[in-house]
């Protein structure tokens, strides 16, 4: 009995307690795959440390075999020749050569009529296989008479490796695709066939039976997972990556674990690992929640991909479990807040993170492990080559799911070491070293520098935490910068705010442990309500302007999607508001961007006492201690703010005779109604704060009540530099505002 046939039937195996009395045989049968699982991971483990061989098996074949069994193909894609699509001839009649020297694959193209233009049914897997590459022309008077097969790079649309790089030549092969002309704009459209590509998936063109390595490759993914290639990923993360995936692990206080095994709940000790879940809740009912009376038996209903966790953490080789529904008690707010405190421990301490990426929540259950995976993975042989249908990039499928949707599943992702992503169509894992899915066929050791211990940083980087302008970037945190450290921060910000809490008091909670990372590197972030500023003194001014320099990606007036208020939260903290914000920031990895244009910053605590920002004492456990903040800056003359109703511009508001955004968080009805409220000083206010290329920074303050608090309103940005604005400057005046 082989450990795939144990993982994909453990799930049915698997029974409640209450069902035991019941079902004896059942349960010796459950026990029975139970410890065959063990013994078969202690068996090959014990081989392996045995013969020292590397945990990367060898790998002489990566292209598709044919199938022992013939293909029915129909008569049109029997005679198709698309083996001409991996040597072609250059247009002007020179030497042969191999495509992906060129990256596109331009001089192949073959007339199909119109056979593949309307999906029928068929039992041709090539036919079906074209049907689903076809590019639909959004104006359907540009459909030529006749389709065109032609071959794309797939490097140049999937985005794995940097364009250029030494491999790009050896690594790349074609995509067959669908067009409704021979000559159809591949630059022109990059974008959209980029999508089509990432998100339904594309039809890979190899070669069979090749006589060498092929270095990358896609491949046919099996309706359910195999164990055998997390294991593969899993063991050469652990033995080559060092420190950047087995940093040394912090102790934890009050943790509590799943018993696979037993179902019960147990106190975490020294030398329990563990694995942990991140997934979506769904609506609580009294069945799943804990109902004995000493909280240490799992109830005898669970939800599919609480069920379906455990029976991989058992068949990865692990018998705990960390799972927040039942390892928290919901009902104590001491013990919440306290594991709240250390959930960067949690994620970190886990040896892997299962991320439950498909459905809507967590009756969905993970694909591949409880049930088959809905879709279904065609190849086709024709001659000498074969024509894979992959799916799509799994990154992406992450990004759109509505798991990246929620504020708690964020830090969950980013603080766990290792992550091992269910989507609906296969499974993604990523690492601090490297990143690698199902459907990509390719040996480990090639992704990465010669000692192992980090893939090569020509290839795409994650999904979890990495600065969204750096795709290629480095994989050593501690050795960034201070503007690297500082431009991350603001970068997960960003990707936070676009998510969704239930409960609006959790807006910091949710992000806690990804700022309190910031706090332990060597160029500290430190923060205030969530933003952030530098360790050493001098450095906070300029340091916070940048914090403090957010707009909301949406204006009030955008009823569908406008920001909402936290009134928890200071008004002038991303934290404060629900919805998307950006940093009008170039990012750098060297400078800070930016200088300050307001005199002073100061805050006030709960008691109304002031600190400076510079006499602040950095301490982890008081980050929200000053709710009030007082700000003395230059006010910028409304007279200077106008609004262009006539033009049809993003480019309508202007300052003087500078261009200017603005982005309004509250306060108005309309852009043409806030042109006119501006004007009224004892509601509105516009102060200078900074400069950075972008333009000059100004943040608009409205009167909260009478004792004279104000609120950060919105921002406005001119397009101009800071020394047009500075001799302006002289003449305006300077006033305190105490903004909540």
């Amino acid at each position: 009995m082989s450990k795939s046939y144990l993982f994909e039937n453990y799930w049915h195996e698997m029974i409640t307690p209450s069902e035991a009395v019941s079902t004896l045989p059942k349960v010796l049968h459950c026990l029975f795959i139970r410890l065959s699982i063990r013994l078969a991971l202690s068996l090959e483990a014990i081989s392996r440390k045995r013969e020292g061989v590397s945990t990367e098996p060898e790998h002489t074949l990566t292209a598709p075999k044919k199938s022992s069994s013939p293909e029915l193909l129909c008569e049109d894609c029997a005679n198709l020749d698309l083996a001409k699509a991996l040597l072609v001839e250059e247009k002007d009649g020179g030497d042969k050569f191999a495509p992906g020297r060129w990256g596109y694959f331009n001089t192949w193209a073959v007339d199909v009529g119109h056979r593949y233009r309307v999906a029928r049914t068929t039992n041709c897997n090539l036919c079906r296989i074209l049907f689903k590459s076809r590019v639909e022309e959004e104006d359907l008077a540009l459909d030529g008479d006749v389709d065109w097969i032609r071959a794309v790079s797939f490097l140049r649309f999937f985005k794995l490796l940097k364009f250029g790089s030494k491999f790009w030549h050896s690594w790349d092969f074609p995509v067959l695709m669908l067009f409704s002309n021979k000559n159809y704009d591949l630059h022109k459209n990059h974008k959209k066939i980029m999508n089509l590509i990432q998100v339904s998936g594309c039809a890979a063109l190899q070669q069979c039976d090749q006589q060498q390595a092929v270095p990358l490759s896609l491949k046919v993914i099996p309706p359910r997972f195999d164990l055998g290639t997390f294991r593969k990923w899993f063991d050469y993360c652990n033995k080559n990556h060092g420190l950047l995936c087995r940093s040394k692990k912090t102790e934890l206080c009050g943790t509590r674990l799943i018993d696979c095994e037993e179902q019960s709940i147990v106190e975490h000790g020294p030398g329990m690992p563990y694995v942990a879940l991140s997934y979506v809740w769904g609506q609580p009912t009294t069945q799943r929640e804990i109902t004995t009376c000493n909280g240490k038996q799992l109830p005898t209903q669970l939800s599919l991909v609480i069920r379906d966790a455990m029976a991989v953490t058992q068949a990865m080789g692990f018998r705990y479990l960390w799972v927040d529904r039942y390892c928290i008690d919901q009902n104590n707010p001491t013990v919440v807040h306290q594991q709240i405190g250390q959930m960067g421990a949690i994620y970190g301490n886990a040896e892997v993170t299962i991320i439950a990426a498909a459905g809507q929540d967590e009756n969905y259950g993970l694909p591949g492990v409880g049930r088959n995976r809905p879709g279904t993975q065609t190849v086709a042989h024709i001659g000498e080559v074969a024509v894979v249908w992959a799916a799509g990039d799994p990154q992406a499928a992450i990004k759109s799911s509505h798991w990246s949707t929620r504020g708690w599943t964020f830090q969950e992702a980013l603080l766990s070491r290792r992550r091992l992503v269910f989507t609906e169509d296969q499974v993604y894992f990523e690492c601090s070293a490297m990143n690698i899915f199902e459907s990509l066929d390719i040996p480990l050791d090639s992704l990465h520098i010669k000692d192992r211990s980090k893939s090569y940083e020509d290839l795409r980087g994650g999904v979890f935490g990495r600065n969204r302008a750096a795709q290629f970037g480095r994989f050593i945190l501690q050795k960034q910068g201070k503007g690297e450290n500082l431009s991350q921060y603001l970068s997960n910000v960003e990707e936070y705010s676009a998510r969704k809490l239930t409960f609006a008091k959790d807006s910091l909670d949710a992000f806690r442990g990804i700022a309190q990372q910031f706090w332990y590197r060597k160029h500290a972030v430190h923060n205030i309500w969530g933003l952030p500023y530098l360790t050493l003194p001098a450095e906070r001014g300029l340091g916070f302007v940048y914090s403090l320099a957010w707009h909301h990606t949406t204006s009030c007036w955008d009823l569908s999607q406008s920001p909402h208020r936290r009134s928890q939260f200071p008004s002038w903290s991303w934290a404060g508001w629900e919805g998307e914000i950006r940093y009008q920031m170039p990012w750098s990895k060297h400078n800070l961007w930016s200088s300050k244009l307001f005199e002073a910053i100061s805050f006030e605590n709960e008691m109304g006492s002031p600190t400076t920002l510079e006499m602040i004492v950095p301490n982890i456990d008081e980050t929200c201690d000053f709710p009030v903040m007082r700000l003395t800056a230059a006010v910028v003359p409304s007279k200077l703010i106008s609004f262009n109703f006539n033009v049809d511009s993003d480019k309508q508001w202007r300052f003087g005779k500078y261009k200017a955004d603005l982005a309004l968080s509250y306060g108005s009805v309309s852009e043409s109604q806030f042109a006119q409220d501006i004007h009224d000083s004892h509601i509105w206010q516009c102060v200078c704060i900074g400069w950075s290329g972008w333009g000059v920074t100004v943040m608009i303050l409205k009167i909260h009540d009478s004792s004279g608090l104000w609120e950060r309103a919105g921002l406005l940005t001119i397009n101009c530099y800071t020394h047009n604005v500075e001799p302006m400057m002289q003449t305006w005046e300077y006033k305190s505002f105490r903004v909540r």
